[in-house]
């Protein structure tokens, strides 16, 4: 009788080792999924985030670039003839790396025009901004979305108050007396929006604002 009891007894301990080694099991596993699912959602969401990071750094660079061309070209703007919220045309001065070619293809030594549009829905329902040098095109950047209200130019009143410039009017006095451009871009790409603001002042025109009276053909 003893022996039996002993016996069930040893067969309890031994069953209840073995349930308490199983819950061990389940409570591994169940803690291995866990972290493993944290560990994939974070290095997924990881990811996601880097690269939308680099494709954000990616649009600004691009935008960037083209910020620099157009304060460039605009810097040395000798006569605005254009300006619209989705265009900006005027002429510059001819950069001396580029007179010698110019010449030739033109004969014109003095100045250049210079064309800055946006386009939409070119080439697979994209927005794209173009560069026209005296009538020939090319494209300096496309994105999915670009707004069009890309360019604001103003001029100072007695006061130096600025005023914004109407395109529509396109008053010839007015524009003449434009000193000042603002470049807005508003950009989308997937699901990227990057928006970056500059404003330039044409040298040669700002001139005649603060120096009417001098005489910059001599």
């Amino acid at each position: 009788m003893r022996r039996m009891f002993d016996r069930r007894l040893n067969l309890k301990i031994g069953n209840n080792a073995f349930a308490f080694t199983l819950i061990e099991v389940m409570i591994s596993i169940t803690l291995t999924a866990s972290i493993m699912t944290v560990a994939y959602t974070f290095l997924f969401f990881s990811n996601r985030t880097f690269s939308k990071g680099m494709d954000k750094i990616d649009v600004q660079k691009k935008i960037r670039s083209a910020m620099s061309r157009i304060a460039a070209d605009l810097r040395s703007a000798k006569e605005i003839v254009r300006v619209d919220k989705d265009c900006l045309e005027f002429k510059k001065f001819i950069d001396d790396r580029e007179e010698q070619q110019h010449i030739n293809l033109s004969g014109d030594t003095m100045s250049r025009l210079i064309k800055y549009e946006l386009k939409k829905d070119v080439l697979g329902k994209q927005d794209a901004i173009m560069l026209s040098v005296d009538n020939q095109e090319h494209k300096i950047m496309q994105f999915d979305s670009i707004d069009e209200n890309l360019f604001e130019a103003y001029t100072y009143d007695k006061d130096d108050v600025l005023i914004m410039f109407d395109g529509r009017i396109n008053d010839s006095i007015q524009r003449s007396k434009i000193s000042l451009v603002r470049v807005n871009f508003k950009i989308k790409q997937s699901n990227t929006e990057v928006i970056l603001t500059t404003s330039i002042n044409p040298r040669y025109l700002y001139g005649f604002k603060l120096q009417p009276y001098w005489n910059y053909n001599k």
